[in-house]
């Protein structure tokens, strides 16, 4: 536990605070008792973690106990968004709480990545399915639509510029599924 789940220490690089340059520049920045503590825990990733790492990170796959801690520690680079709209009019947007409508169900563990599949590429393998579900639902609460189209875009985070990338439309009376 303590050499492969340090989710701190895997951002680290292996060559950090070599050069007595760079020592004496962070000891400068934060002062020497930090600086000595950040000396000793990079000797320790380098010298001891990183090489018990690469001799038990093959064992992690068969006995299923990888540590995947997710981190932004920059934060994620590109944002994706997808709206749901019925008769072009916006019933859902991701990350807006005003558009809610199937908030619920897209948000469950299990749709979620499924949702993210279909956000991603155009060649999804799920994206018929997904849209089915949304497309029967939206025939259920709004029974007069006659169209409802699923909207993917994508951005730089923080995600206030992004354009469309692809989008899935069904209309009346057929309601089959085309992407766009």
């Amino acid at each position: 536990m303590g050499v492969l789940a340090t989710p701190g220490l895997d951002y680290m690089p292996r060559n950090a605070l070599r050069t007595a340059k760079n020592r004496a520049l962070l000891e400068e920045r934060i002062g020497a008792v930090p600086a000595r503590i950040g000396f000793g825990l990079v000797t320790f990733n380098r010298k001891l973690r990183l090489p018990l790492v690469e001799l038990l990170g093959p064992l992690q796959k068969p006995f299923r106990i990888a540590q995947s801690w997710n981190l932004y520690r920059d934060g994620p680079k590109r944002m994706r968004k997808m709206e749901i709209q019925i008769d072009d009019q916006a019933v859902f947007r991701l990350g807006d709480p005003e558009l809610d409508w199937l908030r619920g169900p897209l948000s469950n563990r299990k749709m979620r990545p499924v949702m993210e599949s279909t956000a991603r590429s155009t060649e999804s393998r799920n994206w018929r399915g997904f849209a089915r579900f949304v497309i029967d639902r939206a025939r259920e609460d709004y029974p007069q639509a006659q169209s409802v189209a699923l909207i993917f875009k994508v951005g730089d985070f923080p995600g206030e510029q992004l354009e469309e990338t692809h989008r899935v439309v069904a209309t009346a009376p057929g309601w089959e599924a085309h992407q766009q």
